[in-house]
């Protein structure tokens, strides 16, 4: 006996996608304020840079501010994207590929202190992913851990397969950690200790990982923070 199960799929991934744009509107209204200011600061410096007398190093000063308040911009805006996104188009990628990704990414944001380490215990795990959408997930998580940093930085990216025989990849760093009081919240949407976060971060995290058929969690370690994502693998042809 057969039992065809293709519309139960499809009205499985059109709940999913519905759900994620009621979520996605209720992120929208309170991002609205958070936007408000990078575009604030970048229009404020931008005007600056207009006015008469202006030395070559305040127009310096001037651009950098104005190009750091829209990278801000672009951020939020990339965020958003990925959860909207979390059912496009996927496609057969390598793991380690991903990480080389989020490297390229990280490595003009590294400062002195910081030392950034790849490894890959499987070269051969891969998995049918919508690469933008994750490799934002995974820089979302190191991007965290640099930003947390007040001193030297040990930030290691790893692939790896589960017991199960899975993909894992997991973020881990000897930064200042995550307090135990708050680390049950961390996923929750809004929920931030920064005075200029936003608080969506890790919950877009976790939609474009579960969006993935996978998890993401905040793993015990004596040091520092360890995030791992648990992901199915599809071997390639």
């Amino acid at each position: 006996m057969l039992t065809d199960v293709t519309e139960s799929h499809l009205m499985q991934v059109f709940m999913a996608r519905q759900q994620r744009l009621l979520t996605m509107g209720e992120l929208a209204a309170g991002l609205a304020h958070q936007i408000r200011t990078p575009l604030a600061t970048a229009l404020l410096y931008a005007s600056q840079m207009t006015l008469p007398d202006r030395t070559s190093a305040d127009l310096r000063r001037c651009g950098e501010k104005t190009i750091d308040s829209l990278k801000q911009l672009d951020r939020l805006v990339n965020d958003m994207l990925s959860f909207a996104q979390g059912g496009a188009a996927r496609e057969l990628v390598s793991v380690s590929a991903l990480l080389e990704q989020v490297a390229q990414w990280l490595r003009p944001a590294l400062r002195g202190g910081i030392r950034l380490t790849i490894r890959t215990q499987a070269p051969d795990l891969t998995l049918r992913a919508n690469a933008p959408s994750l490799v934002s997930a995974i820089l979302n998580l190191a991007t965290n851990a640099l930003q947390a940093a007040t001193a030297d930085l040990n930030l290691e990216l790893l692939a790896r397969r589960s017991e199960s025989g899975g993909a894992q990849i997991v973020v881990s760093d000897n930064g200042p950690g995550i307090p135990a009081a708050i680390r049950e919240r961390i996923f929750e949407p809004f929920f931030t200790t920064r005075t200029r976060g936003n608080g969506i971060g890790l919950s877009i995290v976790r939609s474009v990982v579960e969006a993935h058929r996978g998890s993401v969690r905040l793993a015990e370690s004596i040091a520092g923070a360890t995030f791992i994502i648990d992901l199915p693998v599809e071997e390639a042809a």
